[in-house]
């Protein structure tokens, strides 16, 4: 089309895209509720009808067609108002599938809006579909006008039709910005018959094809034009598009290079290596030496193990790749050790074994112990048995090449006779709500032959392991254990916690809510074992090699004492996100936490391997060590460590080796989780279904009230019997004679 001509058109909007045919492109988003809009547009116009409140828009929705067929995806659509020959407002709205908006209040509508509100009508309404004037009819009639009337706040269904097709020229490039030499595709967005086309390419070269590629082999900003030519009026059109193209240098190759932070220093070393590369290099590849690696351009790396290690650095730019190594370039030396260590218990009655288990750092290859009873252990985790009573200092000595530590623990083993009977106890459940039955366990030292149980709410037994049933409260219990040498005491403040349950709270699995034990099987009144409450402690260290084994044997005990994690040499840990695992930890679980389903008449002393989902290889052996009095509770159940899958939300026996003489469970796991002691045979005992009725504490030299009542019952049957018999002779005797007769 001619410059002239061209001056005609509505604007088009810069950038608009080129579409695809079959149909329009939506370019904008309509507003939802725009009926809604109206409706109060209508009302504040009725409200200002005198002011200056221009007329509402007249909203316009239909279909698009180019001589008959429906128009390219992306084509704008343009309506002007006008008052005679004179402009006095417009919009514009791109369409959507064929159609410029649609029916529906959220669909798009094209807007014909008033700009003065002091125009004088009537108004009309002109159509322009890419700048080329389109006719327009009501949907459904045959008429095609030039114009349509406006009317404000109405909404018409209005078909576009462009009669005539003005030539366009329009182009576009499959790149616009790149490195020397550049291969750019050239695509005709021409709209209009044409059938020659001239391309000037900016750096001198032309092209008379349609879709031309170009090669710009020195960098630089191109601008490029397209002419093309109507074959049956010769009409052409010129697009020009200013500095269309830049075109660039090819960088140089890049050359690898970096530096340290720090170079040597004792394990574990913390080093921040940074990039120091030329050439603008987009992908790094990192080697420290010790197995790891990283794609980071400046990576933080520790290095765990002392060695002297070799570091190189691969990049890769736009011109190519290249490598920098450095040998020897960090070393890593072997610290001074620092000693320290715990022990599983530290107080009991002789004979009284203790575990001490060895928490160094600093790489210690060497250990000294001194138990403080004259005896010795160059063991790294010894277990060392105190046979007579006293109160012990412990001193741990450490060696490596570096140097030597010592930790010293004054007054750390407390060894008691056994000739007195040392008090002790455990309550299952702890807490829960009213009424709670709580089962009592003596668990007492020296043999004691006599017990006294105060409950705290006035109440006493002088069973050795009593049930007692508590209304909500808390309440501190005092313990006596007597033998034949004398007695001793121990009083657990504020032990036992219970609630009252809201109304219309449920029940629990394992009875009481909180405690330590957990019945399967339907026998919620079976006895079980104690598990303890859970204690949190910090985990075990683990202390690994080059291939990520075990180097050092670790044993990480439960704050119970009860329970042992033994991890031996040249196991590979792996922790739940699959990297290698250094902490590890065994902690009690209360029964509350305990998940349900085991196939065993009851779960007991359950215990989490931390972190879940762990894994050891090969397995470890995980130890379980009960007093005599709880072996001899669950001996003859065929107790078994189970294990809790998660996953499956199951329970497995895994291969368990029972020591009677050790009173001990011992079985091999390869996964942190859940484990627990499994009863499988039935209980001995079945206490009665209800509440345990409370015992009372019969007068001091009186008879137990238990057996009053059944002596004052057989005295009132002996006394009964004694009657029927006197008053039947006398029936049989007949009545006495009468005097004088």
């Amino acid at each position: 089309m001619a410059s002239a001509d061209r001056s005609a058109w509505i604007p088009i909007p810069a950038g608009f895209p080129a579409g695809k045919p079959g149909g329009l492109t939506v370019q904008t988003r309509a507003r939802p509720g725009i009926i809604c809009i109206l409706g109060l547009l209508i009302i504040i116009s009725a409200a200002g009808a005198n002011g200056d409140i221009p007329p509402l828009p007249h909203l316009f929705y239909g279909n698009v067609t180019i001589l008959g067929d429906p128009a390219q995806a992306g084509l704008p659509v343009t309506a002007v108002v006008r008052a005679g020959a004179t402009e006095v407002g417009g919009g514009a709205i791109t369409s959507s599938a064929g159609t410029y908006g649609g029916p529906g209040p959220q669909d798009q509508k094209l807007i014909a809006s008033l700009d003065d509100p002091d125009a004088v009508g009537p108004f009309t309404v002109s159509f322009f579909v890419m700048g080329m004037p389109a006719d327009c009819r009501e949907h459904g009639t045959g008429t095609w006008l030039e114009t349509f009337p406006f009317s404000s706040g109405m909404v018409t269904n209005l078909d576009l039709n462009v009669s005539e097709i003005v030539l366009m020229a329009d182009f576009s490039a499959s790149e616009t910005l790149g490195v020397a030499p550049l291969n750019v595709q050239f695509t005709d967005r021409s709209i209009g018959p044409r059938s020659s086309w001239e391309w000037s390419f900016g750096d001198g070269g032309t092209s008379n094809q349609q879709n031309p590629v170009h090669q710009y082999g020195s960098p630089g900003t191109y601008t490029v034009s397209l002419t093309v030519r109507d074959p049956a009026t010769s009409v052409s059109d010129t697009e020009t598009k200013p500095g269309y193209i830049t075109v660039t240098e090819l960088p140089p190759p890049p050359v690898a290079a970096f530096t340290a932070n720090v170079t040597s220093g004792d394990a574990p070393l913390v080093v921040r290596f940074t990039d120091l590369s030329t050439g603008s290099p987009f992908e790094w590849g990192w080697s420290f030496g010790d197995g790891g690696t990283s794609a980071v351009q400046n990576p933080v790396h520790t290095y765990s193990i002392p060695g002297v290690y070799t570091v190189s650095l691969s990049v890769r730019g736009i011109s190519g790749i290249d490598s920098e190594t450095k040998p020897g370039y960090i070393t890593v030396r072997t610290p001074v050790p620092t000693a320290n260590f715990t022990a599983n218990r530290t107080e009991g009655v002789a004979p009284f074994a203790v575990a001490f288990t060895d928490l160094s750092t600093g790489y210690p290859q060497q250990w000294t112990w001194n138990f403080g009873d004259g005896e010795t252990s160059v063991a790294q985790n010894p277990v060392h048995t105190y046979h007579s009573a006293g109160i012990f200092t412990v001193i741990l000595t450490v060696e490596n090449s570096a140097g030597t530590d010592s930790l010293e623990r004054r007054d750390y083993i407390n060894v008691t006779s056994s000739l007195l009977p040392r008090a002790s106890f455990t309550a299952v459940p702890v807490s829960g709500y009213e009424p709670l039955t709580v089962r009592f366990t003596d668990t007492s030292t020296g043999d004691p032959v006599a017990w006294n149980w105060s409950f705290g709410d006035g109440t006493y037994s002088e069973e050795q392991n009593p049930n007692h049933t508590y209304v909500m409260g808390v309440y501190s219990i005092t313990f006596t254990a007597t033998n034949d040498k004398g007695s001793d005491s121990i009083t657990k403040n504020k032990y036992i916690t219970v609630s009252h349950r809201a109304a219309g709270g449920g029940g629990g699995g394992g009875g009481g809510g909180g405690g330590g034990v957990f019945f399967i099987g339907g026998t919620p009144n079976a006895t079980a074992t104690p598990t303890p409450s859970p204690t949190p402690i910090p985990p075990g260290g683990l202390v690994l090699g080059p291939d990520n084994t075990t180097i050092q044997e670790a044993t990480i005990v439960s704050p119970d004492g009860m329970t042992s994690l033994v991890i031996g040499i040249g196991v590979r840990p792996v922790g739940p996100d699959g990297l290698p695992l250094t902490q590890v930890s065994v902690f009690p679980l209360a029964g509350d936490a305990v998940p349900g389903g085991a196939p065993c008449i009851a779960v007991v002393h359950a215990y989490a391997v931390l972190p879940s989902g762990s894994t050891f290889d090969p397995a470890v052996r995980l130890v379980i060590t009960f007093t005599p009095d709880q072996w001899r509770e669950i001996e003859n159940d065929r107790p078994v460590i189970i294990f809790h899958d998660s996953d499956t939300g199951t329970w497995t026996e895994i291969a368990t080796t029972a020591d009677a003489e050790a009173g001990s469970l011992t079985g091999l796991i390869s996964r942190g989780g859940t484990y627990a002691v499994c009863r499988r045979a039935p209980l001995t005992t079945i206490p009665p279904t209800g509440p345990t009725p409370v015992p009372t504490t019969p007068a001091p030299g009186g008879l137990p009230f238990q057996v009053v009542i059944p002596v004052i019952v057989l005295l009132v049957v002996a006394l009964g019997a004694l009657a029927y018999f006197i008053s039947t002779r006398m029936w049989k005797r007949g009545p006495p004679p009468e005097e004088g007769s």
